[in-house]
C-alpha cells in the first residue's frame, strides 16, 4: 500500500510543481519606460477615493502604484500582488495567484517524503530478516 501511495503522491507533487512553475503569481504590469504613475496618483488624490495613498506605495523600479500587500521581487524584477516570497525550488514567486497551489505542493511533497521513509523502513526490515544472522 505504501508503494502505491508513494507513486501516486510523487505524480501529484510533480503535476503541482509544474502548475506552480507555470502559474502567474499575480505580477503587476510594468509601465512603459518614460511613463510614471504620477498622473494616476493625482487622479486618485483629486477624487479622494483612497485615504492611505502615500508615495511608499510607488515601486521605484517598476513605477507602478502598488496595491496593499504587493511588493517588488528583486529576483523576478516584477511587482507581485500578495507577495509572499520567491521560491528558488520552483523558480517563481509565491503570491496571490499561485499561493494555494504552492501550499498543496508543499503538503503533497511532505506526504510523498513520508511514504518514502515508510517504504525505506520496511524494505530495510525485510532485507535484515533475510540476512543470515540478522547482521545488515
Amino acid at each position: 500500500v505504501a508503494h502505491v501511495l508513494l507513486e501516486v503522491s510523487t505524480v501529484v507533487a510533480i503535476v503541482l510543481m509544474i502548475l506552480v512553475i507555470r502559474s502567474d503569481p499575480g505580477r503587476l504590469p510594468r509601465r512603459v519606460p518614460g511613463d510614471s504613475c504620477i498622473e494616476e496618483i493625482q487622479e486618485k488624490l483629486a477624487l479622494g477615493t483612497e485615504e492611505d495613498l502615500t508615495f511608499d506605495r510607488v515601486c521605484h523600479t517598476c513605477w507602478v502604484l502598488r496595491p496593499v500587500r504587493a511588493k517588488h521581487c528583486a529576483t523576478c524584477d516584477a511587482c507581485v500582488l500578495g507577495f509572499d516570497h520567491h521560491c528558488d525550488c520552483v523558480a517563481n514567486c509565491v503570491g496571490f495567484g499561485n499561493r494555494r497551489v504552492f501550499i498543496l505542493l508543499v503538503f503533497a511533497e511532505l506526504f510523498a517524503q513520508g511514504c518514502h521513509w515508510v517504504v525505506h523502513f520496511y524494505t530495510l526490515r525485510e532485507l535484515q530478516s533475510k540476512e543470515v544472522g540478522g547482521n545488515f
